[in-house]
């Protein structure tokens, strides 16, 4: 009977509804994330919307390398700018585009705990997530919620890119607003860090200082999303991104949150993600002269 076991999990593997997130490469995503070498000309860093937006494989259209550097709940702090530096060609464009958001300042994200939660894995870890997981994710575990929620058409799917860093999202049924009541418990339990926001806006003039060209961006949401971000911190993104630009660094304009489609609110779903992406291109073609200017 022991003979006829790998038959039986095979054939089961087939019965089953095929998972829509799989979580052996999505510890393989992070782990490939931080051990990769490879060296590109943009690197984007921030938090899931960053890595749920920016679908960095379309940057090849222009002849350009990119890398998405996005983790959950990130600052974008001195050390995830550093390590982000890293990945960054010194021969290339030594673009770093990063995403800024209410939650970027917020008390429970200034500590960088899923990024530093990733780098504590051990290197023996780091090298099979890298290398093992993506051939055996056929063994994923199925819940028994798995299958209710397959049978009642309710999924939240996760297409992984290891080579790119970026993860494409999408939720069904889709519900805008489903993030709403968890930001603004967070709004209402912890507090804005004026701080943290001051020591990013001077290491973002110290990068442009040495010779990087950082652009900021301010991800699309939804309206709702965006209005009670706004009202929780006293405006406090927005005034951030006009003192920056006003001091030379390149910020992409406000988007209109009617031409994007997010599933809970604050994340765009691929499509969208691949529209953003698709409009950043068009982005820098148009701020091509300005960086040729500041680069003479």
């Amino acid at each position: 009977m022991l003979v006829f076991v790998p038959i039986w999990i095979v054939l089961l593997g087939f019965l089953l509804p095929r998972l829509p997130s799989s979580p052996m490469l999505r510890e393989a995503f992070w782990a490939v994330k931080v051990n990769d070498t490879k060296l590109y000309d943009i690197v984007f860093v921030g938090d899931s919307r960053i890595y749920r937006g920016v679908d960095t494989k379309f940057l090849s259209q222009m002849n350009m390398s990119a890398f998405n550097f996005g983790f959950s709940s990130a600052s974008p702090d001195s050390l995830l700018i550093t390590h982000a530096l890293k990945k960054l060609n010194p021969k290339g464009l030594k673009i770093i585009v990063i995403g800024v958001s209410a939650n970027s300042f917020m008390t429970s994200s200034i500590n960088n705990t899923h990024f530093k939660s990733v780098q504590a894995w051990s290197n023996k870890d780091k090298w099979i997530k890298t290398n093992i997981y993506p051939k055996l994710n056929f063994f994923d575990h199925h819940a028994l919620s798995d299958i209710y929620k397959f049978y009642k058409g309710e999924a939240y799917y996760e297409n992984y890119d290891l080579m790119t860093g970026y993860a494409a999202s999408d939720r069904y049924p889709f519900d805008s607003s489903s993030a709403l009541s968890p930001y603004k418990q967070q709004f209402e339990n912890e507090s804005y860090s004026y701080s943290a926001e001051t020591a990013f806006k001077s290491k973002v003039l110290q990068l442009k200082s040495l010779g990087y060209e950082p652009i900021l961006v301010r991800m699309p949401c939804a309206q709702s999303m965006i209005n009670l971000e706004d009202s929780a911190t006293n405006n406090s993104v927005k005034k951030l991104l006009t003192s920056i630009s006003n001091q030379g660094v390149l910020v992409m304009p406000t988007f209109n949150s009617s031409d994007f489609l997010s599933y809970d609110g604050s994340h765009l779903s691929s499509q969208s993600a691949r529209h953003f992406t698709e409009l950043f291109m068009q982005y820098l073609k148009d701020s091509t002269s300005i960086l040729d200017e500041r680069n003479k």
